[in-house]
């Protein structure tokens, strides 16, 4: 398997990845397809800075085996894997880590451009119950202990409660501060999910409202039995 960078939505790489998306996420969580055309020409234009984007597919042969997107958030020197996804046919074939590994590859190299010794840290969405958590807590990643809510999407009106996690990358840690979490939830909101008033969108005030009298927010106990029985 080859990995190669995608830089535009006219791409046949990003229109079979594409595809994939569409088969592999549930609707409640996938983006139109213009999410991607904003982050790919803003990226490719500079427009994105301090923010970066970054779309790479795996593909062996003629067949995508997989694909994944990340954005290094400059604010926070924290990177954010937007979608990782791996075909059916090519479970269990290590595509995921080596997608996932490229990923932090160059989020850690947008790091050093800006001056900085490393990243810190890898932050990402997921289910409660996926077994890809369980094996990330295993390499020192944590779930943040809050109700975290992923706005609606596209046409869905209802939020999705999901697992806001943490994965140090520069040197070990278990914990964020309060301020550091208000930041990493605004960045999410304001420039991900292209939320205009962060302020005034319930769901984010929600989770604004449990960080009220916290110094800092650990990682929350995820149920093994949950994550067992859903894989």
């Amino acid at each position: 398997m080859k990995i190669d960078k995608v830089d535009s939505v006219r791409s046949p790489l990003f229109h079979a990845s594409f595809a994939l998306y569409r088969r592999v996420f549930p609707k409640d969580e996938q983006m139109p397809k213009r999410y991607f055309y904003e982050h790919l020409v803003e990226e490719k234009l500079g427009l994105s800075r301090p923010f970066h984007f970054h779309y790479f597919v795996g593909i062996k042969g003629d067949r995508v085996l997989g694909f994944g997107c990340c954005t290094y958030l400059a604010l926070v020197n924290m990177g954010f894997i937007d979608y990782l996804a791996v075909d059916s046919g090519a479970k269990g074939q290590g595509v995921g880590t080596l997608l996932r590994d490229k990923l932090v590859e160059v989020l850690r190299e947008d790091a050093r451009k800006h001056e900085l010794e490393d990243l810190t840290a890898v932050l990402g969405e997921t289910r409660e119950e996926s077994p890809w958590l369980r094996r990330l807590q295993s390499q020192g990643a944590f779930a943040l202990d809050i109700d975290y809510l992923q706005p609606p999407l596209e046409d869905h009106k209802n939020p999705v409660p999901l697992v806001l996690y943490v994965q140090p990358v520069a040197k070990p840690f278990d914990s964020l501060t309060t301020d550091e979490v208000r930041q990493v939830l605004y960045t999410l909101y304001r420039r991900l999910y292209r939320i205009p008033y962060p302020l005034q969108d319930p769901n984010f005030r929600y989770m604004l409202k449990q960080l009220n009298r916290r110094h800092r927010v650990g990682g929350k106990v995820v149920d093994p039995k949950t994550i067992r029985e859903a894989s």
